[in-house]
């Protein structure tokens, strides 16, 4: 699998825009675990590397500073009114409610 660090191309190929899965993906960052169709893990010299079944190429996130700056991006990108991807995934899951 070929590596980048590069967000934005990263992003690009994974085209998804789901919130949910944008969660998923957030949340495996930030827990340094699977979840959904993501995974994260690191090494010894606090590198992150990011996967996902939809795929080919893995992210790295060079240090822990890279890797609070992705999760920065996604609340930008992703977060809507709430600035945050949490905010945003809590809200459609109440809209999804069935009361």
């Amino acid at each position: 699998m070929p590596t980048t660090t590069d967000f934005n191309e990263w992003l690009d190929s994974l085209h998804e825009t789901d919130i949910n899965e944008i969660y998923y993906l957030y949340q495996s960052i930030n827990s340094n675990t699977e979840m959904g169709g993501y995974s994260c893990s690191s090494n010894e010299r606090e590198q992150y590397f990011v996967t996902s079944f939809d795929n080919d190429n893995t992210l790295m996130l060079a240090s822990d500073k890279a890797k609070q700056a992705f999760l920065k991006k996604l609340d930008h990108e992703y977060g809507g009114d709430f600035g945050w991807v949490g905010g945003a995934y809590e809200f459609a899951r109440s809209m999804e409610k069935d009361d």
